[in-house]
């Protein structure tokens, strides 16, 4: 009697208990994380989770290989952690995959891995900005904030570091007068160059007028019959010594 009791209890625990089909035995299985960050560029120090578990760090390549053991037709629930200066994209989720049979390590089944791509956006991207003013002294500008003057080429090379996405406005102007100009340049998700060829306008040339000639004072009929008539009257000294 007490021989069945067991045999009937390893039987019961090798079945599931909604169909009474034996229990899908747990298998290994191996994962692959790659962790990117501008798109084609592995990141390292990424951090991974299976089930609120840590499943460890991606490398320098942005890889991290594990071994997860489960049944097949399981869910697991995979989530990332960016590291220092980056966040996950916008809208994401934590991801869900699925184990199947095939994927197994198991050496009589085994074929595929499971491999899971994660991804993290830099906080902010760098911009070179490269200006040809052909100007020496040409004041520039990148944001409102001043970041230096042409060269005697009229070039000018500045690194700005902003958010994704934010567009730059750059200001130039030649020092004491009113030539001024502006410009706008796009930032994308990642680092990128910003070539500007820079012109200012052309100095305003004021027109010189004529100078005015100033009339004499007309002179009265009088003076000018005077002038006429009564002969010219010169004092002569005639030196004591002559």
């Amino acid at each position: 009697m007490h021989r069945r009791l067991m045999l009937g209890l390893a039987m019961l625990s090798a079945t599931s208990a909604c169909g009474g089909q034996p229990a899908t035995p747990a298998r290994l299985f191996v994962v692959t994380y790659q962790a990117q960050g501008a798109p084609g560029e592995p990141l390292g120090g990424v951090e991974v989770s299976v089930d609120g578990v840590a499943a460890g760090t991606t490398d320098e390549h942005g890889l991290l290989q594990s071994f997860l053991r489960g049944r097949a037709g399981q869910s697991r629930l995979i989530e990332h952690r960016c590291p220092e200066g980056w966040l996950a994209p916008e809208g994401s989720t934590p991801r869900t995959v699925q184990l199947s049979r095939d994927r197994a390590i198991d050496p009589a089944e085994a074929r595929l891995g499971i491999q899971v791509k994660v991804r993290c956006l830099p906080q902010q991207v760098r911009v070179a900005v490269v200006v040809d003013a052909d100007e020496e002294g040409v004041i520039s500008r990148v944001n409102g904030d001043l970041v230096g003057t042409t060269d005697e080429e009229g070039l000018l090379f500045h690194v700005a570091r902003v958010t994704p996405g934010t567009p730059l406005a750059l200001a130039f102007e030649a020092p004491g007068t009113t030539r001024r100009t502006e410009r706008m340049c796009a930032v994308g998700r990642q680092d990128s160059v910003c070539a500007l060829h820079v012109r200012l306008p052309a100095p305003v040339v004021e027109e010189r007028r004529a100078p005015r000639r100033r009339r004499r004072p007309a002179m009265r009929a009088s003076m000018r019959a005077s002038m006429r008539t009564s002969p010219a009257m010169r004092t002569v000294v005639i030196p004591e010594a002559f």
